[in-house]
Formats: C-alpha cells, structure tokens, sequence
C-alpha cells in the first residue's frame, strides 16, 4: 500500500512509476537481502484517509439524526 500526497492524478502517475520500477526494486531487494527469489511486489494506492473522512462523515449524520430524533417535542 502506498500513500501518496497529493490529488488522485498525482498518486495515479506515481503508481505508474512504481509499477514501472517493479523489476528494479525487486532486483535490488533480492541483492541487498541476499534473497534467491524476491517476492512479487504489487503496488496499491492506500486510500484509508479518504475511506477514514467518508466513514466520520457518515457517522455524524447519523448523531445528528439521533440527537433530533431524541429531543422532545414541543
């Protein structure tokens, strides 16, 4: 997983570098961890903050709806 600052055009193009280096870094893995066979690597972008804001936001619709639905009546 990997996270990427900046807006989704942006983390797009540095998946597309990361997946173009793959068989450099795997390469490089391989030589510096003395590894016969490197692990495939596969390059995701982590999208856990956008998840984490759209998960907040739909939880303080439902305090609100709550909270109105507690208050008495008049």
């Amino acid at each position: 997983m990997v996270t990427v600052a900046g807006n989704e055009a942006e983390a797009e193009r540095t998946l597309e570098g990361l997946t173009a280096a793959k068989n450099y870094v795997r390469h490089e893995l391989a030589e510096r961890l003395r590894l016969r066979k490197p692990p495939e690597l596969y390059f995701q972008i982590d999208r856990a903050d956008q998840l984490e804001g759209r998960v907040d936001e739909l939880l303080g619709r439902e305090k609100k709806r709550v909270r109105k639905r507690a208050e008495p009546s008049p």
